[in-house]
C-alpha cells in the first residue's frame, strides 16, 4: 500500500483511529511523533455511547496533531538521521557522476547537499571533488545543507508566527474521564 501524502492523510477523518469491539467497546487512537508513541482509548461506556466516544477520540487526535505537528516536527523530520546514512550528516552524500563525452566515459566524484524547502520541493547543491578536494567538497556540502535548513527554519518560524495570531480554542485532555 502506498504511503499517503500529508494532504490525503488530513482528508481522512478516521486517520489514526481504530474501532475495537473485543472485550470492551472502544475507539483507539494510535499516533507517532518524533519517536514517541501516543495511544489513547475512548470507551463507549465512559463517554456515553459509540458516537460520543468517537467524537472524543477525534478531538484528542486533532489536539495532539496540533500540539506535535508544528515547526519543530517539520524540522525534526528533515533532520532525522536515517540508518543508511554514510556521511554522518543528514542530507549530505557522496555521488559519482558518470557522463559520456564522445567515445569515453568520464566519472566525477562530488559531494551533494539536499534539503526540502517549506513547500516540500527538494533543493540540491553539488561540489566537485576535483575542484575542491575530497574534504573541501564535503565541508562545502555540509555548509550548504546547514544554510539551506537555516533558511527553511526561518521561513517556517515566520509562518508559524503569523499562524499563531489566529485564535483557536484548545480541547482539554480527556483520557478516560467522563466528558
Amino acid at each position: 500500500m502506498a504511503k499517503q501524502s500529508a494532504a490525503e492523510a488530513q482528508a481522512n477523518p478516521m486517520r489514526n483511529i481504530q474501532r475495537i469491539d473485543k472485550g470492551h467497546h472502544t475507539w483507539r487512537v494510535v499516533m507517532r511523533r518524533m519517536h514517541q508513541h501516543l495511544r489513547q482509548h475512548f470507551t463507549d461506556s465512559v463517554y456515553g455511547g459509540k458516537d460520543l466516544a468517537l467524537a472524543a477520540a477525534v478531538a484528542w487526535r486533532d489536539q495532539k496533531e496540533a500540539e506535535l505537528s508544528g515547526v519543530d516536527y517539520v524540522i525534526w523530520q528533515r533532520e532525522w538521521m536515517r540508518d543508511h546514512n554514510k556521511s554522518g550528516t543528514v542530507g549530505v552524500y557522496r555521488n559519482i557522476n558518470t557522463k559520456k563525452r564522445g567515445d569515453r566515459i568520464v566519472q566525477q566524484a562530488q559531494w551533494m547537499a539536499y534539503w526540502k524547502n517549506t513547500n516540500g520541493k527538494r533543493s540540491v547543491r553539488s561540489f566537485n571533488v576535483s575542484k575542491y578536494g575530497e574534504e573541501g567538497a564535503k565541508q562545502l556540502a555540509i555548509q550548504a545543507r546547514q544554510d539551506g535548513m537555516a533558511d527553511v527554519a526561518r521561513q517556517l518560524q515566520s509562518g508559524a508566527t503569523t499562524a499563531a495570531t489566529t485564535t483557536t480554542t484548545p480541547i482539554p485532555a480527556t483520557g478516560e474521564s467522563a466528558p
